[in-house]
């Protein structure tokens, strides 16, 4: 491989009315642009990383936002914990009503029960909070139109999110989860956004008064967010996920999961000499689901909160920042960041494409197949996988707990035929350990599609490259910032729809880092 621009060949061969997360900081009646960018598969625009913009089959705006004009049918419920009363119509930002539950039931008579879908837009006052549950029943909501018009949460206003506490009376937001005989197939419900809110769990929170780390959370009663039915084309973008996961599972297909932030989630664990309890605890956890995209989120910190500290709270083998079962299909993972995950920064069992994210001080940055199944779905490419999680991980014997990780791409049982692996980068881990797997260093096409650097005892790709030794803190150098992890993380943790920032995201870091090892997308 010769100094200069490194082009990689294909792995194996056939191979105010304001919507804020709706429309952008519009006034009333004028709720931003036309899209009709409509198609399943969304947007396929370049950008000047070579990079798809977006894969997503919302209507976009220009900045790479789902964007939403009102229908001729839509009717807006605005709700205010700090101005509304439930006396008020909720049909005006100057009459919003006070609670969930209200907002909720005037969905309910507009839908019929359920019965007729609509594309209203229920939307919370940015900066306000609420100690209540989302209870999402059977007769609550049908959804939207289709997707140009769907049926939307969201906020309005300016100011932070609007946050949503656990109240400790069953998940935070969940559909499916309170009574049963929810529609599925045709019936079940369609074209649901959920944009611009937050969601925080304080109990595990260390700067709350309510915090408890040895807390055990019971099954019936979970800190979580969970579409737990059959749903078609379902969307949650710029969210926020703060001690707490996403669940999303029970048949749904069509499911979108764009610039949201995964963090500090955790499950309580003991593994004393007398009792071995492992609460498993991810980021985002997907069953079910067909059509996944995970499109520029933001995951960071979860499966574990500090052992030092906090014993119970130790990362674990079980604990991941996205755990996506065997029975997710149709899996697109693209340009997000994942960084200090307990054990997987993305475990994939059901296989995946996995294109340009950028895996941070991951336990095992990317994990594809791990079950080891034939037929499977697994493409790699031009992901950036800098450092490893060096601690040991908890767990039993069995599954060599206890021991660390610091994996960079592993690759389960592969077939040939279905298998892609292009221009990953995999460096800097001093404690490096199998930069790639086993499965893969048994095929010269995934060898031959990745570039090694600095990991561990393991000897470096043949080649001269520019700068190899670029990393977080020479490209935080490199835009006048802090040069550290730290500082890095801690300025992607801020990133909304209102905050959004080039520079902290996966395409940009990527784009930096591969010009040092002289590598072009293609």
């Amino acid at each position: 491989m010769l100094l200069g621009t490194v082009h990689f060949a294909t792995g194996c061969a056939g191979s105010d009315g304001t919507a804020n997360a709706a429309s952008g900081n519009t006034e009333e009646g004028d709720n931003g642009e036309s899209n009709d960018n409509n198609s399943s598969k969304g947007s396929s625009q370049e950008n000047d990383n070579g990079d798809a913009s977006s894969l997503s089959w919302t209507p976009l705006g220009p900045e790479g936002w789902s964007s939403y004009e009102p229908h001729a049918d839509t009717v807006k419920i605005f709700v205010s914990s700090s101005q509304g009363d439930d006396t008020h119509t909720g049909m005006s930002k100057e009459q919003p009503v006070r609670t969930i539950a209200r907002a909720l039931e005037l969905a309910r008579e507009r839908s019929a029960a359920a019965t007729i879908a609509r594309p209203d837009w229920i939307l919370f006052k940015a900066g306000d909070s609420w100690h209540e549950s989302f209870q999402l029943r059977v007769d609550t909501i049908k959804g939207g139109l289709n997707i140009e018009y769907p049926f939307i949460l969201t906020s309005y206003g300016d100011g932070d999110r609007p946050r949503f506490i656990w109240a400790e009376a069953g998940p935070l937001w969940g559909y499916g989860w309170w009574g049963g005989d929810y529609p599925t197939g045709d019936s079940a419900p369609a074209y649901w956004s959920i944009m611009g809110l937050d969601f925080h769990t304080p109990t595990k929170d260390p700067t709350s008064d309510r915090f408890d780390p040895t807390r055990v959370y019971d099954g019936s009663n979970p800190p979580v967010v969970a579409f737990q039915n059959q749903g078609h084309h379902i969307l949650f973008e710029d969210c926020r996920f703060r001690y707490t996961a996403l669940i999303v599972q029970g048949g749904s297909d069509h499911v979108a999961l764009r610039r949201n932030l995964f963090l500090d989630n955790y499950g309580y664990h003991d593994h004393t000499d007398t009792n071995s309890v492992y609460h498993h605890a991810q980021g985002l956890y997907v069953n079910e689901v067909e059509d996944l995209l995970i499109e520029e989120n933001f995951f960071d910190h979860n499966g574990w909160l500090d052992e030092t500290k906090y014993p119970t709270t130790a990362p674990t083998i079980f604990n991941h920042n996205a755990y996506l079962d065997a029975s997710v299909t149709k899996v697109m993972i693209h340009a997000n960041i994942t960084a200090r995950a307990s054990a997987d920064g993305f475990k994939a069992r059901g296989g995946a494409t996995v294109n340009n994210n950028l895996c941070l001080e991951n336990g095992i940055n990317i994990n594809i197949n791990e079950r080891g199944t034939l037929d499977v779905e697994q493409t790699a490419r031009y992901n950036v996988v800098l450092d490893a999680l060096a601690l040991p991980l908890h767990g039993p014997e069995e599954y060599s707990g206890h021991l660390p990780r610091a994996w960079g791409i592993n690759f389960g049982t592969i077939t040939e035929s279905r298998l892609d692996a292009t221009g990953n980068i995999v460096a800097h881990s001093e404690f490096g350990s199998a930069p790639i797997s086993g499965s893969c260093a048994a095929f010269p096409a995934c060898v031959a599609g990745h570039l090694v650097h600095s990991w561990g005892p393991f000897p470096n790709s043949a080649g001269s490259f520019p700068d190899p030794d670029r990393s977080i803190s020479t490209y935080m150098t490199s835009i006048g910032q802090t040069a550290s992890l730290d500082a890095f993380l801690t300025e992607a943790r801020l990133q909304a729809r209102s905050n959004w920032r080039r520079e902290y995201t996966a395409k940009a870091v990527n784009s930096y880092i591969r010009a040092g090892f002289g590598v072009a997308m293609n």
